[in-house]
């Protein structure tokens, strides 16, 4: 079996916002101490039920992913990319939410429905005008102007966000 670990960008009804986000992301690369540069590739502009999602692949980040880079998923990098993106990302706003794990993007555009029973969704990150209702249990904290950052949720039996 093989997955991509990657960004995933649900921009809402806003067209306009997908190809902001693509823009934004495009060329964008990650500088990691020990393992040289990862170039990000934002593809994936997808529409269903009237929104827009864009997705933002680090080059070979997965397991049996073309030009698969095994070290990209040790911790420290796994955490170096997770956090660049998100720097990157709280320079833009319009988006709905974000999130960056194995299959982010396929998640937000079409996820399994045992997926939706079991997702963990710590370090998601949401617009709060969007989501003014967090499932209980959910600790979230600021990330950038009108953002959050899921910290800690409770066993999630119903996705909501």
């Amino acid at each position: 079996m093989s997955y991509a670990i990657d960004l995933g960008i649900d921009c809402g009804a806003s067209e306009q916002i997908a190809d902001a986000m693509l823009k934004h992301f495009d060329g964008f690369r990650i500088l990691l101490p020990e393992d040289g540069e990862v170039d990000c590739i934002a593809v994936g502009k997808a529409q269903k039920l009237n929104h827009w999602f864009v997705g933002v692949f680090p080059h070979g980040m997965g397991y049996g992913v073309p030009d698969c880079r095994p070290e990209l998923v040790e911790p420290r990098n796994y955490e170096a990319i997770k956090l660049a993106l998100y720097r990157h990302l709280s320079r833009v706003s319009g988006y709905r939410r974000a999130w960056f794990g194995q299959e982010a993007f396929d998640f937000f555009t079409s996820p399994a429905p045992e997926e939706l029973a079991i997702v963990d969704i710590r370090e998601l990150i949401y617009a709060a005008d969007c989501f003014p209702l967090i499932p209980e249990g959910t600790q979230s904290v600021p990330f950038s102007p009108g953002y959050m950052r899921v910290t800690q949720t409770l066993q999630i039996k119903k996705h909501t966000l």
